[in-house]
């Protein structure tokens, strides 16, 4: 019993850190966009859109490709 609940927890405690980082990735990604553009002073920059476009595509792909452990453990900060 004492065990299934570790278990439990563990799960959480994944998933928690997982969108965690799936935020602060986001957020990043967002914030460098806003930035770009601004700085162009302009939306319609094609090469922005290109840029754009890869550097969220390659984010998902290596979302896609990155265990969800190892996700977990860039999530929260080391115990010392």
């Amino acid at each position: 019993m004492a065990n299934q609940i570790q278990q439990n927890n563990r799960k959480q405690d994944l998933t928690k850190n997982v969108i965690k980082d799936i935020v602060r990735v986001g957020a990043f990604l967002v914030l460098g966009i806003i930035i770009l553009f601004f700085s162009a002073g302009r939306i319609d920059w094609i090469y922005g859109w290109i840029y754009t476009t890869i550097t969220v595509v390659l984010a998902l792909i290596g979302a896609k490709i990155v265990p969800p452990e190892v996700l977990a453990e860039r999530g929260h900060k080391k115990k010392m």
